[in-house]
């Protein structure tokens, strides 16, 4: 151990230490799975990386400036110092290439506010435990982030149950639900899981079709198999 313990940290250097990303669609199952997985034996945190995204547009953030900058003065509420999210929202949700520039804007600031959490919960375990972060984040694949992760697993359901989930527990109507999901096709590793799978750029899709139980039963087996 004593050698690793000098080496310096580059995400996984530490054998002992593993990064864990879960990615899927909206209502998927993911979030579900990423709080079984909290309670496993070796799991030492959990990181969403779409709270740390909320974070990347607080007031004053770099991040704001260069969508202010971007996009123009129309989309920042100026008075709260804040992104005007409808106003925004108006502008990528209809063109594909204003989303992409968005996107280059503010992953990689998600991205260096990951990397920091990730150093924290390392800093926090001792090296000869073996231990576990688990990150959740739908757009890993796209992002670019594959080379944070020693595994990356997509839970995957089917469209009528995300559906379903979607009108009942966010109550959110059926039509708005139906193009949230069928906008989510085009990302990587939510439309394409098993090419993703077939190229090595994840290690693993978990269906979520059953019950609970059978979810979790699911989720056991894999992560016995990651730890090893």
């Amino acid at each position: 151990h004593g050698s690793a313990a000098l080496s310096t940290f580059t995400m996984s250097s530490a054998s002992n230490f593993k990064i864990l990303g879960v990615c899927g669609g909206i209502c998927s199952g993911k979030s579900t799975a990423c709080k079984l997985l909290r309670d496993f034996p070796g799991a030492v945190g959990h990181i969403d990386a779409d709270s740390l995204a909320h974070e990347v547009y607080a007031p004053g953030s770099k991040a704001i400036q260069e969508i202010s900058d971007y996009f123009g003065e129309q989309v920042i509420d100026k008075e709260a110092g804040v992104v005007d999210r409808k106003a925004l929202g108006s502008i990528v949700f209809s063109d594909q290439s204003k989303m992409s520039a968005l996107e280059q804007i503010v992953w990689p600031h998600v991205k260096n506010s990951l990397t920091r959490e990730i150093e924290k919960l390392k800093s926090s375990v001792r090296n000869s435990d073996r231990s576990v972060a688990i990150v959740e984040a739908a757009v890993m694949l796209d992002a670019g982030w594959q080379d944070i992760f020693d595994g990356i697993w997509v839970v995957r359901t089917q469209r009528e149950a995300a559906l379903y989930r979607m009108v009942e527990n966010r109550g959110i109507d059926v039509d708005a639900a139906a193009l949230r999901i069928d906008a989510q096709i085009s990302r990587r590793g939510i439309g394409n899981a098993d090419e993703e799978l077939k190229n090595d750029n994840i290690s693993a899709i978990i269906e979520n079709e059953g019950s609970l139980e059978d979810f979790t039963h699911s989720l056991k087996a894999k992560w016995k198999e990651f730890l090893q």
